[in-house]
């Protein structure tokens, strides 16, 4: 299949997030220069494959695959997920600017984010000891060689009730296939309620550590934002090597 470079790589995000954004496109996947950029994200807004999702951010900031691009995925041997509700485009935003971001940098392996960990239930059939069951904003494996270290990612764009924690936490500790839990939080406030939380229902922090990043500095530095965890902060690409380097003083 002969297509743009540019189109088929946008069509690929579009296929697995649901959906691709202008900001996305220049910051995560275009690598020319800026003048060009706009003129390839124009490109793929014009193209057949791609249609509008109008929100009160601006009218083609955020485009969908169409019809004809949803099967130009399946065609790609990518099943394709439907666009997020207008209230999440900015929450799902961040996260995949974070996982785009590291995948590229090779911190972590392919990312997965909810709606497609929900529409493929067999990936998460005996993942639950239990009832509760929270499915990860976004699933992925840190890329440390031979060594099997999967990070559930919470994104708290607002404080909830201490209930809504409670459960989520209670989730977490049935969710077996998890090694850290990653809470990314827009204030200070957030972090306290689900630590104490994590505290009063004894949630056990040794075996499945919780860590949290500000939005703002994931945003700024979707690879490199600095990651607090129980005792220590790290940025997270040292947080990785670091763990890169343990493997190998131990092989």
């Amino acid at each position: 299949m002969s297509l743009d470079p540019v189109i088929l790589q946008a069509v690929q995000v579009a296929a697995r997030f649901g959906f691709i954004s202008d900001r996305l496109f220049w910051d995560c996947i275009c690598t020319s220069k800026r003048a060009m950029a706009y003129r390839q994200w124009k490109k793929i807004k014009s193209s057949i494959y791609f249609a509008s999702i109008e929100s009160n951010i601006g009218l083609n900031s955020y485009l969908k695959l169409s019809r004809i691009g949803r099967n130009l995925a399946v065609d790609l041997s990518i099943v394709p997920i439907h666009a997020p509700f207008l209230q999440q485009l900015a929450h799902d935003e961040l996260l995949v600017r974070f996982a785009l971001s590291s995948e590229k940098d090779q911190l972590i392996k392919k990312a997965f984010p909810e709606a497609y960990l929900k529409s493929s239930p067999y990936e998460f059939t005996n993942s639950f000891t239990g009832s509760n069951r929270k499915i990860p904003d976004l699933y992925f494996a840190l890329n440390v060689a031979d060594k099997k270290i999967r990070v559930a990612m919470e994104f708290e764009r607002t404080r909830k009730a201490q209930s809504r924690y409670r459960s989520m936490l209670m989730s977490y500790v049935a969710f077996k296939d998890a090694e850290l839990v990653l809470f990314i939080v827009n204030d200070e406030s957030t972090e306290k309620m689900i630590r104490g939380t994590a505290q009063k229902i004894k949630y056990p922090l040794n075996t499945r550590p919780l860590a949290f990043a500000t939005a703002e500095d994931v945003q700024k530095n979707p690879s490199r934002f600095a990651m607090r965890l129980q005792n220590r902060t790290i940025e997270f690409h040292k947080f990785v090597q670091e763990l890169r380097d343990l493997k190998e003083r131990a092989a």
